[in-house]
């Protein structure tokens, strides 16, 4: 309230500004070089006023960075442009809430979430609406909170998903030879979502010295489509076989890096849905040839 009293028979004229607010999300590192759409995500800002000050409020220089030194990307629309009305309370001690929604028909939510932005920077403009009596109880706090709601409705391409974990063949190689290992991948994907894997075997200082599949990757298929649901499970059947002098590299691994790209159907024009009905199944099975000296 500046220099005002905290109370009166008639509200005055009270402006102010904020400075621009942060947030950071650091949620950049996650996209990699993939790219992500969400079909319609939403988020609910819910105000609590305690006071009753009758006011509104506006955003100002709304803007999402999808890396920390990129160029500012302005949040647009209605939910931004529009001045909101917070009404006071009808009784001393009560509340009100005012909901703010930012969704697809009110922003380009979509855009700002489906970039995962590294930061979010935002500020405020603040003016009361002059006239009746008013009371604001020293000490006082409104709330603020958020809601926010991101239907797994979406399009992805090479969307990567990777790991270190720790990995040793206990193998007596004075005694034990392996001239190959086949192994046989049967999957069945009910999920809208194509996987591209590869599994590298590095050693003590993460340098690779070998992959699982070694002229191309492992393709699994997506399920087949219909109005952004799956309909049709698409069976994937595969065999690697590792020769002896593969294996050797193999057994000097200390450590697995799985990289897994995942994508939806037709990512650039599609978006589809996820439901916990999907299953996906995966069978393996192995046939190792081994010389075993006794």
């Amino acid at each position: 309230m500046g220099d005002e009293p905290l109370s009166g028979p008639e509200l005055p004229y009270v402006e102010y500004s904020t400075d621009p607010q942060i947030i950071n999300l650091n949620f950049n590192t996650i996209l990699g070089d993939g790219e992500l759409y969400f079909a319609n995500p939403s988020f609910k800002l819910l105000i609590t006023n305690y006071w009753d000050i009758p006011s509104r409020f506006r955003f100002t220089d709304f803007y999402y960075y999808e890396e920390e030194n990129s160029e500012a990307i302005p949040l647009t629309g209605s939910v931004v442009d529009d001045w909101h009305d917070i009404t006071g309370p009808s009784n001393f001690g009560d509340s009100i809430i005012y909901e703010i929604v930012m969704d697809t028909t009110t922003s380009n939510i979509d855009e700002m979430i489906s970039a995962l932005p590294h930061h979010l920077s935002f500020g405020a403009d603040l003016e009361t609406i002059p006239g009746d009596p008013y009371n604001l109880p020293p000490g006082s706090v409104n709330k603020l909170s958020v809601e926010v709601n991101i239907p797994l409705e979406l399009s992805l391409s090479n969307i990567l998903l990777t790991d270190t974990m720790d990995f040793s063949l206990d193998v007596n190689t004075d005694s034990t030879k392996i001239n190959s290992l086949t192994i046989n991948f049967a999957a069945q994907n009910g999920f809208p979502l194509g996987v591209n894997a590869q599994v590298y075997f590095v050693d003590e200082n993460y340098t690779i010295i070998d992959s699982l599949f070694s002229e191309r990757r492992l393709d699994l298929k997506p399920a087949t489509v219909s109005n952004g649901i799956a309909n049709q499970t698409v069976d994937t059947e595969e065999s690697i076989t590792i020769t002896a002098d593969r294996m050797d590299n193999i057994l000097e691994a200390k450590y697995l890096i799985p990289h897994i790209l995942f994508s939806t159907p037709d990512a650039n024009t599609t978006q589809v849905k996820l439901y916990s009905t999907y299953e996906f199944g995966l069978d393996l099975s192995a046939m190792i040839d081994v010389e075993i000296t006794l």
